[in-house]
C-alpha cells in the first residue's frame, strides 16, 4: 500500500476590493458609475460581509445594478453580502456599480473623492486590501455637436 503525506492548511478569509470609475466623466451635468468589485482570496468562506461606499459630497445618487440591493442613506451606499465563499465556489467575488449625477452646479476643479470599504466578522490574513478609493477632478465638459447636411430632391 501506497502511502501519499497529506497537508492540512488552516482556513483563511482575506476579502479584497477595488474601485474605479466604469463609466461617463466627471462634468458637471453628467453621470458616472462606479463599480466596486470583491472576493476572497482566501481558502475559506468569510462571514457577514459588509460593503460601504462613501460617495463624494458633491454628486447625487442616481442607482445600483449588482446581486445584492444596498441600503442608501445620503450619500453612504451599504451591501451586507453575508457569507462570501471561498475561492471556485459560487458567489467568491462579484460586482456591485453605483450611478452618480454631478449636477450642473458642480464647479470646475473639484476633487471627487469616493471611498469604499469591506468588512468581514471572520478573523482575515489581510486587512490592507479592504479599502479602494477613486479620486478625480471635475473638469468642463466636451460639446458634442454634429451637423449634417444632405440634399432633398422631390424629382
Amino acid at each position: 500500500m501506497k502511502r501519499f503525506p497529506l497537508t492540512i492548511i488552516a482556513p483563511t478569509c482575506d476579502m479584497y476590493l477595488s474601485k474605479y470609475l466604469n463609466n461617463g466623466a466627471a462634468s458637471p451635468g453628467s453621470q458616472m458609475t462606479y463599480r466596486v468589485s470583491y472576493q476572497n482570496y482566501g481558502n475559506s468562506p468569510c462571514q457577514n460581509v459588509v460593503v460601504t461606499d462613501t460617495l463624494p459630497a458633491a454628486v447625487n445618487y442616481v442607482s445600483w445594478s449588482g446581486a445584492m440591493t444596498p441600503t442608501v442613506n445620503g450619500n453612504l451606499v451599504t451591501w451586507n453580502l453575508g457569507a462570501v465563499p471561498g475561492p471556485y465556489d459560487t458567489g467568491y467575488y462579484g460586482y456591485l456599480d453605483l450611478t452618480v449625477r454631478l449636477p450642473e452646479t458642480a464647479t470646475v476643479g473639484t476633487v471627487l473623492t469616493n471611498t469604499a470599504t469591506i468588512t468581514t466578522t471572520t478573523a482575515e490574513t489581510n486587512v490592507n486590501n479592504n479599502r479602494a478609493t477613486d479620486v478625480r477632478t471635475v473638469s468642463a465638459p466636451t460639446p458634442n455637436l454634429y451637423i449634417s447636411k444632405s440634399l432633398y430632391s422631390s424629382q
